[in-house]
């Protein structure tokens, strides 16, 4: 599915066979009302709600049960990726942005390398906010 993803956009994303290290992002998926929300921040930061809200300017937000979270998108909570989840608003944090290339698990032993514009191109609602503390 990811790797379709890649090759039908003709993204320079690419996934490596193995579990990498090294300006690492992590995805989580969030719910306010009809809106899902896929906050992608570095995985050394923690993610704060109220940025969150205030970047959307929502009134409340929940994250999405990890259980739910594949029901949603197909994918596994603990390894989301940044990108073909159709549908969804993504947040890029602006610390994400800093990076040239960034790297985000998507298996036990797979892991998406990309460049942040390229995270943001991808997805037809996406945007750069402060969203971690």
């Amino acid at each position: 599915m990811l790797e379709d993803f890649i090759e039908s956009n003709s993204l320079n994303a690419r996934i490596l066979p193995y579990a990498a290290k090294g300006s690492l992002v992590k995805c989580r998926l969030f719910k306010s009302g009809s809106l899902e929300i896929l906050a992608v921040f570095p995985a050394k930061a923690s993610i704060s709600r109220e940025n969150l809200k205030k970047a959307l300017k929502l009134a409340s937000l929940m994250q999405v049960d990890k259980f739910d979270v594949e029901e949603m998108t197909g994918y596994k909570a603990d390894f989301l990726p940044p990108i073909s989840i159709y549908g969804v608003t993504v947040l890029v944090d602006k610390g994400v942005l800093e990076k040239e290339r960034v790297r985000c698990l998507v298996g036990e032993e797979k892991t998406l390398e990309i460049s942040p514009k390229e995270i943001l191109e991808a997805n037809e609602e996406a945007r750069e906010a402060e969203i971690t503390i």
